[in-house]
């Protein structure tokens, strides 16, 4: 081995050691910088407007920014807790009480005998706090116990998410001409054909799965106090973050409608199913895919898959990686189409 290869390796093995080593330094909070870079990256054409009104003077720009940032996200966020913690305890109530006190079976259910008894035997083993009663019990309330564990522990990830996010507006201008520097150094002219999609994507992924999730939340929560629910806001809430998943906001609604049929409000039932496939729905079905699809120009079956594959595996930051990603192979996709047909 020449001294040629000697070094070679070398300096493989030393990036190698370079890059396990910050992976491991940075991987407790990689999700806090990656909502970061993401939260700049969709706002920075806002933030270049500021920095124009604000005279250019970066350190004022990137605080103001910073805070209204904060405020746009941590405001919100606490009126819809506050509003979740009142009506905690009301649906608390009703669930205590459908324990103790199942409902029985509406009149139309005796022409099956078999479901009929069905309904006594869980309404039994419900109001007896049975085996049965607690395995259905239980499932119901593990997601929501984790889900307040998961907001205490995501505070210092939040907080760590602001903090970088304030250097990301700062000092952004010269980290993306770094960036930039950088990968057209490693990969040439093809750099700023990679950087520019990968920055659509995640601006449309943002106005087009979180509005519209927000959008189907709203829409659905009017559903449930048209129709007299309880805790229309609870339900509104776990609509909108299941709306993050495409198709993923039927499953409250549609258990809603459920609930109503099966307690014999049938009126009340169909009414909240219309509502839910002409309002709720039409604003996934529409809004989603036209701005995601228009705004970078993905084609809308790849982003669905890249969506729910992002989900899964990076959890909901993956709904920005996932078409991001996307983006880069869509880039790289074309280049070879291109140099097939050059070579046919």
């Amino acid at each position: 081995m020449n001294s040629h290869q000697s070094r070679t390796l070398g300096w493989i093995f030393l990036y190698a050691l370079l890059v396990v080593a910050t992976y491991a330094m940075l991987r407790p909070f990689w999700e806090a910088l990656a909502w970061s870079f993401i939260l700049a990256a969709v706002s920075w054409p806002l933030y270049k407007r500021l920095h124009g009104v604000l005279k250019q003077r970066d350190t004022l720009a990137a605080v103001v920014m910073s805070l209204g940032v904060i405020a746009i996200v941590v405001v919100p966020m606490a009126l819809i807790f506050s509003s979740l913690f009142a009506e905690l305890g009301p649906a608390y109530a009703i669930l205590k009480n459908l324990l103790v006190s199942p409902p029985a079976p509406p009149d139309w259910l005796s022409r099956v005998p078999a479901a009929q008894q069905a309904w006594l035997d869980a309404a039994q083993a419900l109001r007896h706090g049975s085996v049965l009663g607690k395995d259905l019990l239980l499932p119901l309330l593990r997601p929501g116990t984790q889900a307040l564990a998961l907001v205490g522990a995501n505070m210092g990830q939040a907080g760590l998410a602001f903090f970088t996010l304030f250097f990301l507006y700062r000092n952004g201008d010269r980290y993306f001409s770094q960036a930039k520097a950088v990968l057209s150094h490693l990969l040439g002219e093809r750099a700023e054909r990679l950087l520019n999609p990968t920055k659509e994507a995640m601006r449309a992924v943002f106005a087009g799965v979180i509005l519209a999730a927000v959008a189907q939340g709203i829409a659905a929560g009017l559903g449930f106090a048209l129709v007299g629910l309880r805790a229309p806001i609870l339900l509104g809430v776990a609509t909108s973050l299941l709306a993050l998943i495409p198709f993923g906001a039927v499953l409250i609604w549609g258990t809603a409608a459920a609930g109503l049929f099966f307690a014999g409000a049938t009126v009340k039932a169909l009414i909240l199913v219309a509502w839910g496939v002409v309002i709720v729905s039409s604003v996934d079905n529409l809004v989603r895919p036209l701005v995601i699809s228009g705004t970078s120009r993905l084609p809308y079956l790849q982003t669905f898959f890249f969506i729910l594959g992002g989900l899964a595996v990076f959890g909901l930051v993956g709904l920005f990686i996932g078409p991001a990603v996307l983006a880069v192979w869509m880039v790289l996709w074309d280049e070879w189409v291109e140099a097939g047909k050059r070579e046919a």
